[in-house]
């Protein structure tokens, strides 16, 4: 992992738990977050997402049916297409996709390939949010002037995202909204 990445994943995670840990704080539904990364040819996106903008629920699955929108969820964050669509003339490669939280330790158990592994560890996950993180390898990242994010139709309870960006020359923040979708690249 690059040390930028380390940096943004333990910033959100930092500013997560001092929000945590105020009684007062309390998460907001419909708001998501997106941290943007580009280093040299690797360019990659975390999106956290409150679980009940995911799937309408944000406690352990009760019924099978649950179970398996929970499921879908993971699977479709690990192996579908992501919420984003990056410029084609960037050339990016997918390289891996992964996803935790939102009891995905719980539902990917079961599963035959085994694939819960990478949820477990030894700290105990914010369940209610759902973490997912994708990879790719761009042979022109400079010719990545824009990302699309499809979120927003996706997950119609998901009203607003919130974007940082880190490049190797640049750093934004943004705010995207249903009607505000493109990510305009430094």
């Amino acid at each position: 992992m690059r040390p930028i990445f380390l940096f943004i994943s333990s910033l959100a995670l930092a500013s997560h738990a001092h929000a945590g840990s105020d009684p007062h704080h309390a998460h907001n539904h419909g708001h998501a977050e997106l941290a943007v990364i580009s280093q040299g040819q690797e360019l990659v996106l975390e999106l956290r997402a409150d679980l009940a903008d995911l799937v309408g629920a944000e406690r352990a699955p009760t019924t099978p049916e649950e179970a398996a929108a929970l499921r879908a969820l993971h699977g479709d964050f690990r192996t579908g297409e992501p919420p984003f669509h990056l410029s084609d003339r960037a050339n990016c490669v997918p390289q891996s996709a992964t996803s935790e939280g939102g009891y995905a330790h719980l539902i990917m158990l079961d599963d035959a390939d085994g694939a819960a592994g990478d949820e477990q560890s030894d700290e105990a996950h914010d369940e209610h949010m759902v973490t997912a993180r994708w990879t790719w390898d761009c042979a022109h990242p400079d010719r990545l002037q824009r990302i699309d994010v499809t979120m927003f139709e996706r997950f119609p309870a998901v009203v607003e995202i919130e974007v940082v960006v880190l490049t190797d020359d640049a750093q934004m923040g943004d705010k995207l909204a249903p009607k505000n979708a493109i990510l305009r690249m430094p």
